[in-house]
């Protein structure tokens, strides 16, 4: 009886159960306390237009050159490689900062924030936190897992950049101004934070080349007519003329706020005289345009106005550049090189050019007699043009070749020069015949030096004395009157005494004679004549 009970009552609580869990309740147990760990494991999902101040970012820079169109800095660029886009460079390091006591966590801070330069960013200190490098085809570099906050990027070094392809471009890249970036902002379509920006600063290449001009191409003279007379003076550029340096100088895509083109002569060698910069057919005005000084190098300095017209010939075509053109007075310095090179400041950075060379010499003569060679005074000299059968190149046009006499060269404002009691002269400031424009120089000229005015009881040198000047001919030495010179070439011109004392001897007392009897005999014809007439 007990037991049977005993079961009734079990079998009904099983069918309670069982009538429960089909009508879809559940009974929980009951639970007194939740462990700690069950609080981490919760995730609060905030909604995507609140900034989520434990989230982390990343700063994606893209490190392009010379791109045909800017893109807008929306926090998102193209990572193709395109005309548009620009040339990919690797190897550019950046640098990271974040800006101190920055917070983006309310409007009113974000705005505030938004409002900073990056003087004033700089101003409120700086907290390096990633050193990244361009890598890749595309020229990208990241900065990972970055605290949301304001950030300060600059380029930092551009000694290693490189072109995909591995051409070096360290020298002529144009770093990209420090730029803030937000982490994070708002993305494209303004629905929700972006916390990984892209960035493309702008960025661009500038070559600076140089260029001289100290020998005309001979073609420019010859085959004038009849006789090819070409004007030597303007063929190679000598001591007291004026040399020509060219400057050449992109203009930087994404705008100029600094342009300065700096020539930096050797003022021991050349004389400043003008620089005048050009940009294709757009007209520059002194002083409206651009200003000119002269300490410690010739720099021509764009002004405002001067920077509108590069920004917009920019803008009209991606391959229009700047030409300066440099002029100087070569002075007479004792042989040797003359190195000058330029640079182009734009931005805050400066792109050196390559380097131009001019080579010169000294002619030193000695004239002399006899086997003891007797240092002769008073003999004069010109020196021209020639090749190597003799054949001259006149320094002007003249009308009848073989009427008169060619001119010489004129060399640091002397056409004539005459030994001293030394039988010495030195010619300062010669151009070499083998290298001109800076490149070696295969027209083959050579110098002919003419005795134009022989010493008292010497005879004139008949035929010129050819010279080679090249620079292997050119050794140091010193000047007729002591001076070092640097490179020089020695010749040494011998005189014979007059022929004149071997001529029959008819002057003097000889024509006297002859005078006198001839009148006796004139007078005798006459006496003869009156005496047969009578």
């Amino acid at each position: 009886m007990g037991t049977s009970l005993k079961f009734r009552r079990s079998l009904a609580s099983i069918m309670a159960v069982g009538a429960l869990a089909t009508s879809g309740l559940v009974i929980a147990p009951t639970v007194t306390s939740i462990a700690p760990e069950a609080h981490a494991a919760i995730a609060y999902q905030l909604p995507s237009q609140l900034i989520d101040a434990n989230r982390k970012g990343n700063i994606t820079i893209f490190k392009r050159l010379n791109p045909n169109a800017l893109q807008d800095p929306t926090g998102k660029v193209s990572s193709r490689v395109t005309d548009d886009t620009g040339v990919a460079v690797l190897g550019v390091e950046f640098t990271v900062y974040r800006v101190n006591d920055v917070d983006l966590s309310t409007h009113e801070k974000y705005a505030e924030a938004a409002k900073l330069t990056v003087a004033e960013a700089e101003e409120k200190g700086l907290t390096e936190v990633a050193k990244v490098t361009t890598e890749k085809k595309v020229g990208a570099a990241q900065a990972r897992s970055l605290p949301v906050g304001l950030y300060l990027v600059k380029e930092t070094d551009t000694s290693k950049a490189t072109l995909a392809d591995g051409t070096p471009v360290e020298g002529q890249i144009i770093p990209a101004a420090p730029f803030l970036v937000y982490l994070p902002m708002t993305d494209q379509k303004g629905t929700m934070w972006n916390y990984s920006p892209q960035v493309m600063p702008k960025n661009s290449t500038v070559t600076v080349e140089k260029t001289v001009e100290d020998k005309r191409p001979f073609a420019e003279y010859e085959n004038r007519g009849e006789h090819p007379l070409a004007p030597a003076d303007t063929l190679y550029t000598d001591a007291g003329e004026d040399i020509s340096y060219t400057i050449t100088t992109d203009i930087p895509a994404g705008g100029v706020t600094e342009y300065k083109v700096v020539d930096k002569l050797d003022t021991e060698k050349l004389t400043f005289k003008d620089m005048v910069p050009s940009i294709g057919d757009t007209k520059l005005e002194k002083e409206t345009d651009y200003t000119l000084t002269t300490d410690p190098n010739p720099t021509v300095t764009f002004t405002e106005a001067g920077m509108k017209k590069l920004s917009d010939a920019r803008k009209a075509g991606k391959d229009t550049k700047v030409k300066t053109v440099v002029t100087a007075t070569v002075k007479a310095f004792g042989g040797g090189d003359v190195k000058n090179t330029g640079s182009l400041i734009t931005n805050g950075h400066e792109s050196e050019s390559n380097e131009v060379v001019t080579k010169y010499g000294a002619l030193n003569i000695f004239k002399y007699t006899g086997e003891d060679k007797k240092p002769l005074k008073g003999a004069k000299f010109k020196l021209h043009l020639c090749r190597a059968d003799g054949t001259y190149i006149y320094n002007y046009p003249v009308s009848g070749v073989g009427k008169g006499s060619a001119p010489g060269l004129t060399i640091n404002g002397a056409a004539e020069w005459e030994s001293d009691e030394n039988g010495k002269i030195t010619i300062d400031g010669i151009h070499v015949t083998d290298f001109a424009n800076n490149a070696v120089d295969e027209d083959g000229f050579q110098y002919c030096l003419v005795e134009s005015q022989a010493p008292e009881g010497y005879e004139l040198r008949p035929d010129p004395i050819m010279i080679t000047f090249k620079s292997s001919d050119l050794t140091a030495g010193e000047s007729a009157t002591g001076t070092p010179l640097a490179a020089q070439k020695s010749v040494e011109v011998e005189n014979i005494s007059s022929v004149a004392p071997k001529l029959p001897a008819t002057g003097g007392m000889g024509i006297g004679i002859l005078m006198a009897i001839g009148a006796a005999v004139i007078g005798v014809g006459v006496w003869f004549a009156r005496r047969s007439r009578s």
